[in-house]
């Protein structure tokens, strides 16, 4: 080791060290009792000097090392078939490793052909298998990237870590997908973009590729989040997303029920459209806790859009149709959907239309070298050559940014998916009364879950989920709720009003922040030409006590005023 090192204040500083060893050693055999502590100590000091020395040198060491390689190259390269391919950009990482890149003259290799030979490039560099990871140049013939990782983390289990954030968890924020192979950085998503909307994924991948651990990830994170609302399409029985039943409003197991909530979305879409345009004055769902994203998760999407049987040619071109319509209007609706299969072909996925809808793709192993070109169509990504012993592995499209690394994903264990679904069961955003009485008019399936929801969190007080009214209550909570509203002793109804207006009002001013319509909707609300769900929002907002609406008030269809609230 001393004879590697070439700076000479660096190897005399070892030599010194090597001496003082030796002559500590000598100096042991005539240590005797009164000398033993200062012998000990005197050990202690040079372990921790030749530590330190080494740790100093271990960069020089490794570079002296990598430099050496490339001195032998030329003669090794002979031997591998690559005489005329050279190393360029040498560059050392922290943790041992190196990047570079291999260029050779042009049309002296196939690139296709160099990429499947990472493994003679492992050989004749002495690496570790497995370890070295050649990746092409953008369009580049005649040259390759490569990445030395000594301590692989996707040869690692890698658990989901968890949510860190304590409050305010929202789909606007990154979803972390996993850990890059070449230096541990990690990997994410955003599945709600403020001013764009939803973006719709599709995830492909062979039988036992890691396609579940995304699922998992996607459908995990959702559960977590505070205004998402969860809806699931498991044609392969429940088996797949049967474990995440506690937190999905809705989940179907079969073509029939697929009919009905894809009815059930098409009139959410309508509702949320209207609402959007005569009320909101916006051109993007204002996502939040109170008007939640709804995210639709399909499993084997070939099952539902491009299979056939049990059903006629009219009723598949129906579904198909209305799978097209979630896809293409839900974006700016808040509606997202994540599409997953084995083999996505156009055919599997039932029409280009829908296919192209997909903004965010995750590749993941394939069987067939062809299979990537309908998940990554016009990119040089090689899904088939992902080892099978590495489930998880997987490249990332994100809009138009192809990731030329392969990342490892998350893993979720059958304990860790139950463990969260008990959770948060129960414990994420409600659909908003509008778009859920929508649902409910399009689908019977949905109608009977959705009296549940609105028996339980819209008949009561919002914020109390289930609860009775807080001013009936003998808690803390109770009591003001009870002088919000005038029930107190000695508190008069004039001043609750008050109060209870202008919480309305900041609400809705809060609501409309993103048009720029919040005095508008303030104003119809004084004059009493509010939808009376706006303003059941407006209260969930702003944590009181929702009007009555007795059939009487609204049978004509007249807005909600201060005295109904109050």
């Amino acid at each position: 080791w001393g004879w590697r090192i070439v700076a000479p204040w660096r190897r005399r500083w070892v030599l010194m060290l090597t001496g003082a060893a030796g002559a500590l050693m000598t100096w042991m055999h005539t240590v005797t009792a009164e000398t033993a502590p200062t012998a000990v100590l005197a050990h202690v000091v040079l372990f921790v000097a030749i530590l330190l020395g080494r740790l100093f040198n271990a960069p020089l060491a490794q570079r002296v090392t990598t430099e050496g390689e490339l001195r032998d190259w030329p003669e090794v390269a002979k031997r591998i078939g690559y005489a005329d391919a050279t190393w360029i950009n040498t560059r050392l990482l922290p943790n041992g490793g190196w990047t570079a890149r291999l260029v050779w003259p042009r049309g002296a290799y196939d690139r296709k052909q160099v990429l499947r030979d990472a493994h003679k490039f492992e050989g004749a560099r002495d690496l570790p298998v497995g370890s070295l990871r050649l990746m092409p140049v953008g369009r580049a013939r005649n040259a390759v990237d490569a990445i030395y990782i000594p301590d692989d983390p996707s040869t690692k289990v890698l658990v989901w870590p968890g949510v860190t954030r304590t409050e305010g968890y929202s789909c606007t924020q990154s979803v972390p997908l996993g850990r890059h192979d070449s230096d541990g950085t990690e990997v994410s998503v955003v599945r709600f973009r403020k001013g764009k909307g939803e973006r719709r994924i599709l995830v492909g991948g062979a039988s036992e590729s890691g396609k579940s651990g995304v699922i998992n990830n996607l459908v995990g994170e959702d559960a977590c989040r505070d205004d998402v609302v969860g809806l699931g399409m498991d044609l392969k029985g429940g088996v797949e997303l049967g474990p995440w039943e506690k937190v999905l409003l809705w989940m179907i197991h079969n073509v029939d029920g697929a009919m009905e909530m894809l009815a059930a979305l098409e009139a959410a879409a309508v509702y949320r459209q209207e609402l959007m345009r005569e009320t909101l004055k916006v051109r993007v769902w204002p996502v939040s806790p109170a008007l939640p994203a709804i995210h639709l998760t399909v499993d084997e999407i070939r099952k539902l859009a491009g299979s056939k049987s049990g059903r006629t040619g009219q009723q598949q071109r129906m579904l198909l149709d209305r799978l097209i319509d979630v896809g293409t209007q839900g974006r700016a609706l808040g509606i997202g959907m994540v599409a997953a299969g084995q083999r996505l072909t156009l055919e599997a996925t039932g029409s280009s239309q829908l296919s192209t809808q997909f903004d965010v793709r995750i590749g993941l192993r394939m069987n067939e070298s062809d299979s990537a070109n309908y998940i990554f169509p016009d990119e040089v990504v090689r899904l088939h050559e992902i080892p099978a012993e590495r489930p998880g592995m997987a490249y990332l499209k994100d809009g138009e940014k192809m990731d030329p690394q392969t990342h490892q994903g998350y893993f979720w264990s059958d304990e860790l998916v139950a463990e969260v679904a008990e959770l948060r069961a129960g414990g994420g955003a409600i659909l908003d009364e509008g778009t859920g009485d929508a649902m409910a008019a399009a689908s019977p399936l949905f109608a009977e879950i959705w009296a549940a929801v609105k028996a339980e969190h819209y008949s009561g007080v919002p914020g109390d989920r289930g609860g009775d009214n807080p001013a009936e209550r003998g808690d803390d909570d109770g009591e003001r709720a009870g002088e919000r509203a005038g029930d107190i002793p000695g508190d008069s109804g004039e001043s609750a009003g008050g109060d209870t207006e202008m919480a309305i009002e900041t609400a809705l001013r809060l609501m409309g922040a993103q048009a720029g319509n919040g005095e508008e909707l303030v104003d119809r609300f004084r004059r009493g030409q509010l939808d009376r769900k706006i303003v059941h929002t407006a209260c969930e907002v702003a944590g009181i006590p929702r009007p009555p609406s007795p059939p009487e008030i609204f049978a004509a269809g007249d807005g909600v005023t201060l005295a109904d609230v109050v």
